[in-house]
């Protein structure tokens, strides 16, 4: 997502309303097997309850064997040969009950205005208070909802499941208590997930800053700047209990629960300094400027299994897994320089800095990192004459160093306990990672 901040002009306010309508749908739909005959079994895919499905088709596998290989009985189903006869089969295409057609709308609002000193626009306002000083500021909201399916490569997705499961189920058959039934013994019902999964994020993300910007001089120039940015998520995850067995993979059938939510804080600070001046054909521009970054953020998750009827929260849950995890994080981050730049008219430049970063992060022998620069540039088309062509040709070289102060969590450089219940008792087991305190 990409947030574009407008400015206002001088005049009287303006308000600009827009809204726009769009609809998708699948834009070419797959193949499916239309044949209507089936290897198998007559009768295994024509049952009633799921129970009644999984005991038919043991009875008629069985009898299948005993006939092929009379005395034998199920010791024998391993060796036994394969199935050749057919037998008629509907099919369905699943594709109907899987997608539909996506309706969304997109409303714009916004009012610009302001005096010849003072714009505004899109929640920005800019304050010139004298011929050197000038003032900013802006606030940014964003409010983001989905409401998700699984997908990939697994037992719950439906798309899955449409291009895996032998479509000769009817998969909006259901029970007398209107319970969905089960399609292949081993595999969800699309619909299942469809109707009984509730996958949900929501972020709540403010973004504001204030600027300060001073020129005393055709010569010096200051500005400072502030930044904050803080969201808030949430995620839940709700699957029902499922009323048809088996189901193999990484599913419970008793139902699962699960709530986590993020929360973060940034704020960012940047003071420059900058200095110019000419001195015939030199140009020199010189400049000092320090950062400071702070950031923390909290985390905390708690899921289980075997859930209540009739709950679709976390209270549901009658078989916790583990204990709710919970993780803070805080660091900062600092960098100060200063930058000198020559010129000789537009012919040739040179840059040389330096710079110290540092890291919270960092163990205190190491927290603070010196990293040098030089770069130059020269503009080769003009000694060789051929600028009047119309062709220009600079050369660039530069060297410096540089480093990753966010190479390691807030917290790497120390030995992590992690606190563990044991014959209800507490205690602490250590991380398989050690930390490096230097």
């Amino acid at each position: 997502m990409q947030i574009f901040t407008k400015r206002g002009t001088a005049g009287a306010p303006k308000v600009t309303v827009s809204t726009s309508f769009s609809a998708s749908s699948v834009r070419k739909r797959l193949e499916f097997n239309s044949f209507p005959r089936r290897f198998g079994i007559p009768g295994s895919d024509r049952l009633g309850t799921t129970q009644d499905r999984l005991t038919t088709i043991a009875d008629l596998r069985s009898a299948a064997d005993r006939t092929a290989n009379p005395g034998t009985g199920p010791a024998a189903l391993a060796g036994r040969p394969l199935v050749e006869e057919t037998y008629d089969v509907t099919r369905y295409d699943y594709q109907d009950l899987i997608f539909q057609t996506a309706i969304g709308t997109d409303n714009y609002v916004s009012i610009r205005g302001g005096n010849q000193n003072t714009n505004g626009g899109r929640l920005r306002i800019e304050q010139i208070l004298n011929n050197t000083l000038k003032v900013s500021a802006g606030l940014v909201y964003n409010n983001s909802f989905s409401n998700d399916r699984p997908n990939g490569n697994n037992f719950f997705s439906p798309v899955s499941t449409l291009n895996i499961v032998d479509n000769v189920w009817n998969a909006e058959e259901r029970d007398q208590n209107g319970n969905l039934l089960g399609v292949e013994p081993v595999r969800l019902n699309p619909l299942s997930v469809i109707e009984g999964h509730d996958i949900t994020q929501e972020t709540n993300r403010v973004i504001t800053d204030f600027q300060l910007n001073y020129n005393p001089s055709k010569n010096w120039s200051f500005n400072y700047v502030v930044g904050f940015d803080t969201y808030s998520l949430v995620g839940n995850t709700f699957q029902s209990r499922i009323p048809y067995a088996p189901v193999a993979g990484p599913f419970f059938p008793d139902g699962y629960a699960s709530v986590a939510t993020s929360n973060v804080f940034q704020v960012n600070h940047d003071v420059n300094a900058i200095f110019s001046k000419s001195f015939g054909d030199l140009t020199s521009t010189t400049t000092i400027g320090g950062q400071l970054q702070y950031d923390k953020s909290a985390f905390s998750a708690i899921e289980g299994r075997d859930l209540s009827s009739f709950v679709t929260t976390t209270e549901a849950i009658n078989n916790q897994f583990n204990l709710p995890r919970e993780s803070r994080s805080e660091r900062s981050i600092w960098g100060y320089f200063v930058q000198e730049t020559i010129g000789y008219k537009d012919f040739a430049f040179i840059t040389a800095s330096g710079r110290i970063d540092g890291a919270s992060s960092f163990g205190k022998d190491e927290r603070n990192q010196f990293y040098p620069k030089v770069s130059g540039s020269l503009l080769i088309s003009e000694l060789a004459g051929i600028e009047e062509s119309g062709n220009t040709f600079r050369l660039r070289a530069s060297w410096g160093k540089a480093g990753n102060l966010t190479a390691i969590g807030a917290f790497s450089r120390n030995t992590v306990y992690s606190p563990v219940s044991l014959t209800g008792r507490g205690g602490f087991i250590k991380s398989r990672n050690l930390g490096d305190p230097r």
